[in-house]
C-alpha cells in the first residue's frame, strides 16, 4: 500500500509538471522561431506589465520581434518596435548600463539603417561607436561579439567594415553562446543565421550551409533559415 501511494504521488507530480505553462523565455523562443508576432507581442506585454520601467530584457525582446514584422512585410510595425527598443536602450545608456546595452543599441541602429539606407551617414558612426564600446567593456560576451561582428559585416569596407573579421567574430560568438548553454536562447539562433550569411558572402558556401543546418538542428522550425536563407543558398 505504501509503495502504491508513493507511485500515485509520483504520477500526480509528473502530471502537474506537464500541465504547467511553458516559461516566458520558452514561449518567446518558440514564437521567435516561427515569426509568430502575436505571441511575441503577448510575451512583451507581460514583461512590460511586470516591469514598467525600461529594462534591457524588454528592449532585447522588441528588437528580436522585428524579424517577425519583416516576415510579414510590415515595415511600419518593425520601425515602431525599433523606435521603442531604441528609447528603452537610450534610457539604460544614460544610466550607465553595461556592454550589452551598447551592443544592442548598435544592432538597433544597424537595423534602422537597413530599413532606411538614407540614414546610414547619420547613424552609421553611432553604431560603430556603440559596437566598439561594447567590445571594449566585455570582449568575451557572445551577445556583444555578435553585434560587433554584425556591424563589421554591414559596414562598407571604406568605412571600417571587414568581412573576414566579421566571420571570425560570428564564429567566436556562436562558440560563446554554446559554452553558456543554448536552450531557449534566440540570440544564438540569430548568430548562426548571421554567421551563415557572412560565410556565404565570403564564398564559403559549404560552411554557410553547415551553419544553417546547425541552426535547424537546434531549432527545426526556425523560419528565417528554413524558409529563406537555406532555400536561397540552395
Amino acid at each position: 500500500m505504501k509503495k502504491y501511494s508513493i507511485l500515485l504521488a509520483g504520477l500526480f507530480f509528473a502530471m502537474n509538471l506537464q500541465a504547467q505553462p511553458a516559461s516566458r523565455q520558452a514561449r518567446y523562443y518558440e514564437a521567435y522561431q516561427r515569426n509568430d508576432l502575436e505571441q511575441l507581442k503577448s510575451v512583451i506585454r507581460e514583461m512590460e506589465t511586470e516591469a514598467p520601467e525600461a529594462t534591457l530584457a524588454i528592449a532585447k525582446a522588441k528588437y528580436g520581434a522585428v524579424g517577425a514584422c519583416l516576415a510579414r512585410q510590415d515595415e511600419a510595425a518593425a520601425k515602431q518596435l525599433l523606435d521603442e527598443a531604441a528609447r528603452h536602450t537610450r534610457k539604460l545608456l544614460k544610466e550607465n548600463a553595461g556592454a550589452e546595452a551598447h551592443a544592442l543599441y548598435a544592432g538597433i541602429l544597424g537595423m534602422k539603417i537597413a530599413l532606411s539606407p538614407a540614414k546610414g551617414p547619420f547613424l552609421g558612426g553611432q553604431a560603430d561607436k556603440h559596437a566598439a564600446r561594447a567590445l571594449e567593456l566585455e570582449p568575451d560576451n557572445p551577445f556583444v561579439r555578435m553585434h560587433h561582428s554584425n556591424n563589421l559585416f554591414y559596414t562598407p569596407p571604406a568605412f571600417g567594415g571587414d568581412l573576414q573579421k566579421a566571420v571570425e567574430g560570428f564564429r567566436m560568438a556562436c562558440q560563446g553562446f554554446e559554452a553558456q548553454g543554448t536552450g531557449d536562447n534566440w540570440p544564438y539562433l540569430q548568430c548562426l543565421a548571421m554567421l551563415g550569411q557572412a560565410l556565404q558572402a565570403d564564398g564559403q558556401i559549404d560552411a554557410a550551409r553547415s551553419a544553417y543546418r546547425k541552426a535547424l538542428a537546434a531549432a527545426p522550425e526556425f523560419s528565417w533559415v528554413k524558409n529563406q536563407l537555406l532555400p536561397a543558398l540552395e
